[in-house]
């Protein structure tokens, strides 16, 4: 799609799907990852908490969990730009910036490890990504899809505005448990999810999607009721 637009000098339609690729993909991560770090711990519990005798490693899994967020985020989102960037003939442009974070990954890990405490080797690694990964992947190629679109960077990023503040605001849903749980267990997990991923998708409902789009989703569902009855 992206190369059609492209070709059709269209830089209106290429604008047009990089904000909508971003909505859905915010969408989606925003309270996926919200879930997964309020819950990280207790997640672990369930998943491999009988084959470990010392509890620390758990909380040592939470924390990595915790560390490399901000990087599954990133790339999340980065991801879909940049295919729709490589389908636009731009690719070349952000290249080298991906390359440069690599290497300085490479070359301040270790400097970095050296320098902090032993009991923060396994972390810093993963800090030390989520960093470069924000940096490169998402701050830097949304700079770049700025110039090439000629407008702000904020205008690129925004569209990820209101799915992450749903996201948000739905969190005491998932305090809440945390609170009150004791004891873990899987089937409390999913009443946690099914619970949060409910008031996330009515709120985006209202919030997130506009009466244009909420319009056409009724429409969809009316008319396969529709055929489904006829049927």
């Amino acid at each position: 799609v992206s190369t059609r637009v492209t070709s059709g000098k269209s830089n209106a339609s290429l604008k047009q799907i990089i904000i909508q690729s971003a909505r859905l993909n915010g969408f989606v991560i925003f309270p996926a990852m919200a879930f997964i770090v309020t819950l990280a711990e207790p997640i672990f519990e369930v998943w491999v908490g009988h084959l470990i005798n010392d509890p620390h490693e758990i909380t040592m899994a939470a924390n990595l969990v915790y560390a490399l967020s901000l990087s599954a985020i990133s790339m999340s989102i980065a991801e879909a730009w940049i295919t729709i960037i490589y389908g636009a003939g731009y690719i070349q442009r952000i290249v080298p910036m991906i390359l440069i974070g690599l290497g300085v990954f490479l070359v301040s890990t270790p400097i970095a490890i050296w320098l902090t405490p032993a009991s923060w080797d396994y972390l810093v690694p993963a800090i030390i990504c989520s960093a470069i990964v924000f940096l490169t992947m998402f701050l830097g190629i949304a700079i770049v899809i700025a110039r090439i679109l000629e407008i702000t960077t904020l205008e690129v990023v925004a569209p990820l505005a209101r799915t992450f503040i749903s996201a948000i605001v739905m969190l005491p849903i998932l305090f809440a448990f945390q609170a009150y749980i004791e004891q873990w267990s899987l089937r409390i997990l999913i009443v946690a999810m099914l619970l949060y991923g409910g008031a996330f998708s009515i709120m985006s409902w209202f919030y997130v999607l506009t009466s244009d789009e909420r319009s056409k989703i009724l429409s969809f569902i009316r008319t396969n009721c529709s055929r489904q009855k006829a049927t």
